[in-house]
């Protein structure tokens, strides 16, 4: 499933922390993993 605007948008933020808050199977957790990843490369 690709990511959505506003998931890429948060995984690929430069600067510090980052709040996240949506509704029930909204996609929160994928965005988290695509985060870390992300983070790792």
């Amino acid at each position: 499933m690709p990511f959505t605007e506003e998931q890429l948008a948060a995984i690929e933020h430069a600067g510090g922390h980052s709040l996240t808050y949506a509704i029930a199977g909204s996609g929160k957790t994928q965005m988290l993993v695509g985060r870390v990843c992300f983070l790792l490369e």
